[in-house]
């Protein structure tokens, strides 16, 4: 589930959930929604993630074989 891993490589980066909306140019509201599965980033924001992340998109979705 996206929300478990958005919430995972945040905190084994040790950003805060300011940190991480500052990253990808969103507001920390939809930082808390995504972690908690209230709501879903957008494909734009999906990509921002694996960005400020640095992993490939398919991380986000679970698949830890290509880390």
């Amino acid at each position: 589930m996206i929300s478990k891993e958005i919430k995972r490589l945040r905190t084994e980066r040790q950003m805060t959930q300011r940190q991480l909306a500052r990253a990808v140019d969103v507001g920390e509201l939809a930082v808390y929604r995504w972690e908690r599965g209230i709501r879903q980033p957008t494909t734009a924001n999906i990509q921002r993630l694996a960005g400020a992340f640095d992993v490939p998109i398919t991380v986000l979705f679970g698949d830890t074989s290509s880390v």
